[in-house]
C-alpha cells in the first residue's frame, strides 16, 4: 500500500508541475487580447484627446489585471520545472504606456495641460527600467507642461526718466 502511494506521489511530482495550468495567471485569451489590441490601435490612431485618455485608462486597467503570477516552486524542484513559454504578443503594460504617451502628446498639442499632465504621470507609474523610452519621453512632456503652466515673470523697466545735463 505504501509503495502505491509513493509511486502516485512521485508521478504527481514529476508530471504535475508541468501539466497543471495555473489559474489566475493573468494570461490573456485570444479574444481578450484582440480587444486590448483594438483599444491600443484606436488610441494610436485617435485624434480626440478624451477618447485617447479613456483608451489609456482601459489599457492601464488591463495591464494591472494581467500581471503574470509565477508559481512557487521549492528550490530542489526548480531544475525540473520549465519556464513558461514566451508569448509573441505585446505586453499590455507596454501598450498602456505607449497609448498614455501618445494621449499626453496629443493633449499637449491641443492645449489640454491637465490631461497631458495626467497622461504623462500615468506613463511614469510604470517601472523606468522596463520602459525607459516611454518614461524619459513622459518626463520631457511633464517638463514641457510645467514650463507652459508656470507664469513667466517679466521685469518691466521703470518709467523712462530723461537725464538732465
Amino acid at each position: 500500500m505504501n509503495i502505491r502511494i509513493a509511486i502516485v506521489l512521485i508521478a504527481l511530482t514529476v508530471t504535475g508541475c508541468q501539466s497543471l495550468k495555473i489559474q489566475g495567471s493573468g494570461a490573456l485569451d485570444n479574444s481578450t487580447f484582440m480587444s486590448v489590441w483594438s483599444t491600443y490601435q484606436h488610441c494610436e490612431a485617435g485624434g480626440d484627446v478624451e477618447t485617447m485618455r479613456n483608451d489609456a485608462f482601459k489599457l492601464a486597467q488591463v495591464a494591472r489585471e494581467s500581471v503574470p503570477m509565477k508559481p512557487v516552486v521549492p528550490g530542489a524542484l526548480k531544475q525540473y520545472v520549465s519556464d513558461p513559454p514566451h508569448r509573441l504578443a505585446v505586453e499590455p503594460s507596454a501598450m498602456a504606456a505607449a497609448c498614455g504617451l501618445h494621449a499626453g502628446n496629443a493633449a499637449l498639442e491641443a492645449g489640454r495641460m491637465g490631461v497631458a499632465d495626467e497622461m504623462y504621470r500615468l506613463v511614469l507609474s510604470y517601472p523606468e527600467g522596463r520602459y525607459p523610452y516611454y518614461v524619459s519621453q513622459a518626463r520631457a512632456g511633464l517638463d514641457h507642461v510645467k514650463v507652459i503652466r508656470e507664469p513667466v515673470l517679466v521685469q518691466v523697466p521703470s518709467a523712462f526718466v530723461p537725464l538732465s545735463d
